[in-house]
């Protein structure tokens, strides 16, 4: 359907007959999540992580859990990490700081922990900010990555900052 200058009219999505992620069954999507195809279940866990951003908190609660499953993948966690940062909830920014803590820096890792930090920033700016002012005050990380983490709560909107006590050498 288009309008009078050839272009597509808006409706609204249920009229217009666009997917209601509300009802999309997941069975098949878990089933893909938890196969061995590396790429297939990397796509059906960008789509899970969309799916928790539009009020289906299940698929959340499923990338959380999946993380624990490929705690020792790196390059698997970075897109898990990627879908988590989707789900607007503290679990996700509980999963999320733990991963950063998990992981001893190392030049190896450093690439996957520069990952987290962004998944963290992605994250509803509340959660974020708690986040990274928690991982700031960790002395269990190096002074180079709490000042980092710092700078990242700092970066984010006056708003959304939190007053906690700022880190300092």
């Amino acid at each position: 359907m288009s309008d009078r200058t050839g272009g597509p009219t808006r409706r609204p999505p249920a009229e217009a007959g666009f997917l209601d992620l509300r009802t999309l069954p997941l069975d098949p999507l878990l089933r893909q999540a938890v196969g061995d195809d590396p790429e297939k279940s990397a796509d059906a866990w960008r789509l899970l992580g969309t799916l928790a951003a539009h009020d289906r908190p299940e698929a959340g609660t499923f990338l959380i859990g999946l993380m624990q499953v490929h705690r020792n993948d790196l390059a698997r966690m970075g897109v898990l990490v990627s879908a988590v940062s989707r789900i607007p909830s503290e679990a996700a920014a509980e999963a999320l700081k733990a991963e950063f803590l998990r992981v001893r820096s190392t030049p190896a890792t450093r690439s996957h922990l520069g990952e987290v930090l962004r998944a963290i920033e992605r994250l509803p700016a509340r959660l974020a900010s708690e986040a990274l002012f928690d991982l700031a005050e960790d002395e269990r990380l190096s002074v180079k990555w709490r000042r980092r983490l710092e700078e990242a709560a700092d970066a984010l909107p006056n708003e959304v900052r939190l007053d906690g006590p700022r880190f300092e050498e």
